[in-house]
């Protein structure tokens, strides 16, 4: 079953100081079965992957092989149209007291039922009240 994706997961793939055991877990399933993301976690990881590089976080080598792995997965990047993002995201980010970011991957998970993997406590709050099933990576 493919899951949605949110950058703060991606990211851990990308640095090796914050690689956890959860998003280890999370890439395997994404190898295996691909993965759903929203198109802003394309502009959310390649800022993580520019702010990580100007901080002396990441090296401009592993900047490349970060990218290399991202563009080697499976993902299925969703584009909606303005009309339904923008009423969308201000609704699910009131209802569930989260940015329009984060509420981005909210209502994906909620839209298509898949498994919502984050790092963002706030955000699996609100997954938990939104009924979304959480990847757990068990």
């Amino acid at each position: 079953m493919t899951i949605v994706v949110d950058a703060s997961v991606a990211l851990d793939w990308c640095f090796r100081s914050e690689q956890s055991r959860y998003a280890n877990k999370v890439l395997d399933h994404v190898l295996e079965e691909g993965a759903t993301v929203p198109a802003l976690w394309l502009t959310e990881v390649s800022n993580g992957l520019l702010t990580g590089r100007r901080r002396g976080r990441i090296t401009a080598a592993e900047v490349a092989q970060a990218l290399s792995m991202l563009l080697s997965l499976r993902l299925e990047v969703v584009s909606d149209p303005p009309d339904t993002v923008l009423p969308g995201l201000v609704e699910v980010g009131e209802r569930f007291g989260l940015t329009a970011y984060d509420a981005a991957y909210l209502a994906l998970a909620m839209r298509e039922g898949h498994p919502l993997a984050t790092n963002d406590d706030a955000l699996r709050a609100a997954g938990r009240k939104a009924g979304v099933l959480l990847f757990k990576g068990s």
